[in-house]
Parts: C-alpha cells; structure tokens; sequence
C-alpha cells in the first residue's frame, strides 16, 4: 500500500493500471482453514485496506482538479474459494502398503531426498504431485514386458485398470482407479479414456463419461452417467432442476460411436453447462475436467480429489482446486468510470475479466489476440459509448 500510494503522490503521470494483490486471507484459509478467526480478520483487515485505498483516491485530485477516484475503474475479485480440509489422507503410504513403488513430491522427506539421490526416480512406479492440498496428480510408470518405460509414456485407461505389481514376493495386478475410489475421504477419480474422454468415479455417487467435441472456441461437451437405473451422478446434476435435462442417460451412447451425428443433441457449451450448474454442488465441472487432462508433456494419468474437510498435505487446514463450489465460487465488484450501473455478473468466469475490461475500456486488440482467449464479454457490464 505505502508504494502505491508513493506512485499516487506524484505529480504524474499517474499508473494507468495497477495490480494489488492482498494475499492475508488467502494464506490464513490455507494454514488455519477458513473457519478460524485468523481467516476472518484478515478479511476484515483487507476490507480496511480497500476502504483505504479509496478515501486516499478521493482525497487526490489530478490537473483538471477532479478526484483520481471519479476516473477510476475498480475490479475487486478473488482467485478461488476455500474449504475446509484438515484431515490427512497419506496417498503414497496407502499405495505402498499395496506393494507399489512411489514418491510423493509434495513432502518434505522427498526434497531432501532428490537432493542426495540423483538416482531416486529409477525405479519407481507412481510419482503424487499435489496440485495443492485437497488435489493430487499421479504419474502412472507405463511397464512393458515388466520393463519400465520413460515417464512421457502415457498409461492406457486399461493399463490402469491392471496395473501389475511386480516383486521378488509377488506378481498381481490392480485396479488403480476402483482402489483409489475406496480410500475414505476421496471424492472424484478423474482419467481420460482416450483423447476427449475423460472418466469420473465416486464413491458413492456412482460414476460418467464426459465426452468432448472441439471447436475453434467453441468447444461442446457430453455427461453421460454410466448406470441411468441407478438415478445417481457424480456431480448431483440429476436432483438439479436447471441440470438435469443436460444430463445423458442414453445407454446406446459409447466410446467406439460418440462421434456419431445422432448423438448432437446431447452435447451443449461451455456457457450452457456454466448456466445449468451456477447454483450446484459442482459448478461447470463438465467442461473442466477435459480441459485438466488434455494430453501433453506435463499431463497427469490420473487426478484425484479429497471432499471437504480432506487433503493430501498434513500442513493445510484450508485448500482450494477441486470441482466443490465452495472451492470454485468467488465475489467479484466491478465499479467506476465505464461500466453499466446494476449490470449482472451472474454466470461470469474469471477468463471473463479480461475481454470483458477491454470492452469496458474501449479497447480493441487484434483479432490474433483475441483467438486466443476462452472468456467473452460480458456486453451488458459496458456503458454505451
């Protein structure tokens, strides 16, 4: 704050945008949780910190004697959620104790032992990489023969489905993705099937396929649950009224004939499945997930999810990264100089921010720029120029 106020003192030429990041209350939902009194000072304090802000905006004025405030835009938004997620799951121990070789990259064992073993990857099967603490990336070692094979090998959908265990005591095979649904505490399996679809396990919520047809950003998508008699999805969507009639219970639909033109009506956008699931438990999860496992370099074999209050690291209280709407639902305050008083921002993304204040600003970039971004404007939020 004091260094921004050091640029707003000076006689100009006064920053023509300004990112301030306040990182209290993101860094207290972590190490305390977000139900502690920590989490909920720091929000007050954050609050005292922007009212701050503006007083000192509308205490400066510039050459033609009109407050800094009067011209300003104001964009206050936060990145993410947060949830509860105190209790520990130790994936790489459990995975162990099934007589699997792993690594969990996010402990502070691992570091210390990269650091002395420039050799420690040579014969491990699975390395878990946390994505946070309730979200955990696992690297499946593709075998051949009962040789390994180098790390940018993908594992196929039914090489994780008989993973074999290989040992001087024993010669078996499992099942990754049903023995990881069954550890207490997880909420979603997530692994591609082939390219564009992707498979969602649960617990107890039974399980889908989520199919993928690309566009030039206009990407549409499929959730087909794979038991219709059951009435149970992942994501709940079936007990949803604005949901439901997104939801595929088309038994004839599969992964050999997706493609097929009789099944178009059952795909719909990105924007249609943010609209259907705003007020769900699992906000515009269906486009999501494809998008995690899209096949390249840094690409995971599988991805698991802890519900809330699990995670995979013993030092969080609090986390965000997983699909529950608590974890993905943020606030955002658009106001100032250019944008329509009262305008909704219901259904608005974070990729949204951008094209929308370029429209706010009256900015146009180049088509080539604009190609490559997945948000669109929100038209209503800009005054009429």
């Amino acid at each position: 704050m004091e260094k921004l106020f050091e640029f707003f003192n000076k006689t100009g030429p006064y920053p023509r945008l300004t990112f301030l990041g306040i990182n209290g209350v993101d860094l207290a939902g972590h190490f305390q949780g977000p139900s502690s009194e920590l989490y909920s000072s720091c929000l007050i304090e954050t609050d005292k910190i922007i009212g701050e802000l503006t007083e000192f905006l509308k205490g400066r004025k510039d050459n033609n004697g009109k407050p800094l405030f009067d011209k300003s835009l104001f964009v206050i938004f936060g990145d993410h959620g947060m949830v509860d997620s105190e209790n520990f799951i130790d994936i790489a121990a459990l995975l162990k104790a099934e007589g699997m070789k792993v690594s969990d990259l996010g402990s502070i064992a691992h570091l210390v032992t990269e650091k002395i073993n420039p050799f420690w990857m040579v014969d491990r099967e699975i390395l878990s990489v946390p994505g946070g603490s309730n979200i955990t990336e696992l690297y499946v070692r593709k075998k051949q023969r009962g040789r390994f094979l180098e790390w940018d090998e993908f594992c196929s959908y039914r090489e994780l489905r008989e993973y074999p265990i290989q040992s001087w005591f024993q010669d078996s095979k499992i099942d990754l993705l049903t023995y990881l649904s069954g550890i207490e505490g997880i909420g979603e399996i997530i692994a591609g099937i082939q390219e564009n679809v992707v498979h969602v396990i649960t617990p107890n919520r039974g399980s889908a396929t989520i199919f993928r047809r690309p566009g030039m950003g206009n990407d549409t998508f499929v959730y087909r649950i794979d038991d219709p008699n059951a009435r149970v999805d992942p994501f709940g969507y079936l007990q949803s009224e604005a949901a439901i009639d997104l939801v595929c219970t088309d038994p004839d639909m599969s992964i050999s004939n997706w493609v097929e033109e009789r099944f178009d009506h059952y795909f719909y956008s990105i924007r249609d499945w943010v609209r259907a699931t705003l007020d769900t438990g699992y906000p515009a999860a269906v486009p999501l997930i494809p998008k995690a496992l899209a096949k390249h370099h840094t690409a995971s074999d599988i991805i698991v999810n802890a519900k809330s209050p699990y995670n995979f690291s013993k030092y969080f209280k609090g986390d965000h990264g997983i699909l529950e709407n608590e974890s993905v639902s943020t606030a955002m305050l658009i106001a100032g100089e250019g944008v329509c008083a009262g305008a909704s921002l219901e259904g608005m993304m974070l990729i949204d921010t951008l094209p929308t204040l370029l429209k706010i600003l009256n900015i146009r970039p180049p088509a080539s720029f604009e190609r490559f971004l997945d948000g669109k404007i929100y038209n209503d939020l800009a005054e009429p120029q």
